[in-house]
């Protein structure tokens, strides 16, 4: 592609992202000189037969097709420079005292989805290596108390468990002591139903206890599993996407921009994804937002990349 005509598809682009309306050559002309709109009319032409832009009616100017928005993301795109207040505003929309994974990430799609105006979308890695800190019950009334998980990668799982009439304080301390000394420390992928098993048998009161065990393997399976949090339109379809958690796990192997079809999932056919990894020890995530196919990549990226650096921060603080 010649010098002009990429300068030509990125101020198209970029014109499409501000309005949403085709770009004729006489409202592109102030931008390019000396050249004349007739020639400039000509390049769009070739750009067009090239498949980068189309021409939704005959009097119409153009507007960019997905391969032109891939070409344009892949070779045109410069993502803009944060400036201090910027950061500042963003760094702001989280709030101070969030604990674990859990929260971070809710707080970090929240701010984003009300900064960027879209849907934004993030998951907890699926991680099965994390190792258990904390398992333990507490008392939450009568007959009743909450089993409460924690992984070293900030990762917080809880239930409310229903107790027997009998179950006394002593049972409270005799569980807590067995699950510190058989569970903390031990990667989730340990915690199998045999391995509980054997743990339940060896308490004091083994029927009693049995099933605060099984609730405690299921917590465990959770942990270790990916969980999406989202906000703002198409929700609902987001959270409940099997091809959106894959999109979000740490290996999948795609650019960080994905464009119409490239999704591969046919409601999200109109629809841009954009995403930046967060960290977490050797561990990884995403966060991203899905909006139109002409959101404004350059502003986008560098904020997704930001809130990313935020969240590594804010695990690395409270779980590094």
């Amino acid at each position: 592609m010649t010098p002009r005509k990429r300068n030509l598809l990125r101020a198209i682009v970029r014109q499409y992202a501000l309005t949403g309306e085709p770009i004729g050559s006489k409202t592109l002309a102030a931008g390019f000189g000396s050249v004349s709109s007739a020639t400039l009319r000509s390049e769009m032409n070739e750009l067009s037969q090239m498949g980068y832009l189309s021409q939704p009616h005959t009097s119409a100017g153009r507007i960019p097709t997905y391969a032109g928005l891939r070409f344009y993301v892949d070779h045109l795109l410069v993502p803009r420079r944060l400036n201090h207040r910027e950061r500042a505003e963003m760094k702001g929309l989280l709030p101070d005292g969030l604990c674990g994974l859990n929260e971070v990430l809710k707080a970090a799609v929240s701010a984003v989805a009300e900064l960027t105006h879209y849907a934004a979308v993030s998951a907890t890695p699926a991680d099965s290596t994390a190792k258990i800190t904390k398992l333990e019950l507490f008392p939450v009334g009568r007959n009743a108390g909450m089993l409460v998980l924690l992984t070293d990668h900030g990762v917080i799982k809880s239930r409310v468990c229903r107790l027997e009439e009998e179950f006394t304080t002593d049972h409270f301390t005799i569980f807590n002591r067995m699950m510190t000394q058989s569970v903390c420390g031990r990667e989730l992928a340990e915690i199998s139903a045999a391995f509980l098993q054997t743990i339940a048998v060896s308490m004091e009161n083994p029927f009693l206890l049995l099933p605060l065990v099984s609730i405690a393997g299921e917590l465990a399976a959770e942990a270790a599993e990916s969980e999406i949090y989202t906000l703002g339109e198409m929700a609902d379809l987001l959270k409940c996407s099997r091809e959106v958690l894959t999109l979000l796990s740490d290996n999948a192997k795609h650019p960080d921009v994905l464009i119409g079809e490239e999704t591969g999932i046919q409601e999200l056919s109109p629809c841009a994804l954009v995403f930046s990894a967060y960290s977490l020890g050797e561990t990884a995530g995403r966060i991203g937002v899905v909006g139109p196919v002409r959101m404004d990549f350059d502003i986008m990226i560098p904020r997704l990349e930001y809130f990313a650096e935020l969240i590594t921060e804010l695990l690395k603080d409270g779980f590094g």
